[in-house]
């Protein structure tokens, strides 16, 4: 497979063509019929100051926000998750209106609540019936929304004022009735059509087994689809889709990274559909690092096997790889999360948790931070740990770190520039989500449970 193919979609009523195919000396691929041309890609809209509405914060899905952490912050409140979920069931949504939106699968059915951002009293709660394999994958909040998918080409509206579904429409359905079979995942399953979804105020970036889609955000009606599967038809398991100003990405599994941006005005515009091998076991979510530049967390890389652990890559080549072989279970061995500047990996590896920070640019180390052994040795015996996803907030840098059998946490504060930590602090439960909104530190927990730290302390419950 070459490393990088590339086409050119021009707009002709309303459908796409392939005007042009290069890349690396190889040819173009091959439109499939019925793509339809983008009618809108990429947006400049994040989230309002004040807000974590997606588990990664904003649509480019670097953790990050300009507010600033509590300083030395103890714990606020304390809200556990459902122990008869299994933590692996249990997400965070995101913030928003000052409300707290965490879900879990349970029993075929998805339970969503919502707890205040200032004290932790819960809200609202519903239940929302899942298809047979129970998959609900949360893609984040817009315009008071939260969207969401399940494992069938399910996409899901439901109101953060009181937990409502306000529609749910079958992307899948769309698809098959529009689409070839060869162009299809499983076209006679109607239980499997994997898809994740980055939302924005009026389009939904929807990613599927076919290739990259664009959604209305008030019905789930499809309007448009750009295909991002081989030229025979295979297809992929999408893992993560990021919104940029002027395109989208998509990652998948195998290891796959397609990128699909727009040139030129409104009235001769062009969009190029890249694919480049990341040469990743399994890429896990994309994460913007700029305008033109993305991350690939490698979710398959343990020990010396499955490839590199971070790539960056250009829109159309890969720029460089880090090596850094985290240990343990390859799905939750490293995180990351961006300033713009630098990409932050915190891991387990042979000799202990550490963060990296790596330069933008190039990959290469800005600084390495270990994390002190008295964190994850007690009583003189290794205590298991996993990191959270880390959270960029203003100078700082958060990360967490939990063991994969419950019990407590801890939060660790860093110094973004050069690694220094400023402070520790346990918590209930390990994270596997942080986040900063106004003056709330929150550590979100796997089974939905929810830790809220401030600067003034006080635990009110």
């Amino acid at each position: 497979m070459p490393s990088t193919t590339r086409r050119r979609l021009l707009a002709t009523l309303g459908t796409a063509v392939t005007a042009v195919g290069a890349g690396c000396g190889t040819p173009g691929l091959e439109p499939p019929p019925n793509e339809r041309h983008p009618t809108a890609l990429g947006t400049p809209w994040t989230p309002p100051t004040g807000s974590w509405q997606f588990p990664a914060a904003g649509p480019r899905q670097t953790a990050q926000t300009p507010t600033a952490p509590p300083a030395e912050p103890t714990v606020a409140w304390h809200r556990p998750g459902d122990e008869a979920v299994d933590s692996d069931d249990g997400q965070f949504v995101g913030v928003a209106d000052g409300r707290i939106v965490v879900s879990a699968v349970l029993d075929g059915r998805v339970r969503l609540r919502a707890l205040a951002l200032a004290d932790g009293t819960e809200l609202w709660r519903n239940e929302l019936p899942l298809l047979e394999r129970g998959w609900f994958r949360p893609g984040g909040i817009a315009d008071g929304t939260v969207y969401a998918t399940d494992n069938a080409g399910g996409l899901l509206a439901i109101d953060t004022a009181d937990g409502r579904l306000v529609w749910r429409r079958s992307l899948r359905e769309q698809v098959v009735d529009a689409v070839p079979d060869e162009y299809v995942p499983e076209p006679d399953d109607t239980s499997e059509f994997a898809t994740v979804v980055t939302p924005t105020p009026h389009t939904l970036y929807a990613a599927t087994g076919y290739g990259l889609h664009g959604v209305d955000a008030d019905d789930g009606t499809e309007l448009w689809r750009v295909y991002l599967g081989d030229d025979g038809g295979s297809s992929f398991r999408p893992t993560g889709v990021v919104v940029t100003t002027d395109g989208a990405c998509v990652t998948g599994a195998p290891g796959r990274f397609a990128s699909v941006k727009r040139y030129g005005s409104p009235e001769d515009e062009e969009i190029d559909v890249e694919h480049t091998d990341p040469a990743m076991d399994f890429v896990g979510r994309p994460m913007a690092t700029d305008a033109n530049n993305v991350a690939l967390l490698n979710h398959g890389a343990t020990g010396e096997t499955g490839g590199p652990s971070v790539v960056g890559v250009g829109f159309g080549r890969k720029r460089w790889s880090f090596p850094g072989y985290a240990v343990g279970d390859g799905d939750r061995s490293a995180e990351f999360a961006t300033d713009g500047t630098h990409v932050f990996v915190a891991g387990v590896y042979d000799d202990g948790p550490a963060v990296f920070a790596l330069r933008q640019q190039t990959g290469q180390i800005a600084w390495l931070s270990r994390l002190s052994p008295d964190d994850w040795i007690a009583d003189g015996e290794y205590r298991p740990l996993w990191p959270g996803v880390p959270a960029v907030a203003d100078d700082t840098l958060l990360v967490g770190y939990g063991g994969p059998e419950g019990g407590s946490g801890v939060v660790l504060a860093l110094s973004a520039a050069d690694g220094t930590v400023r402070w520790r602090r346990a918590v209930p439960a390990g994270p596997e989500r942080l986040a900063v909104v106004d003056d709330t530190l929150l550590a979100v927990h796997g089974r939905g449970g929810v830790t809220a730290l401030r600067a003034d302390g006080g635990d009110s419950g």
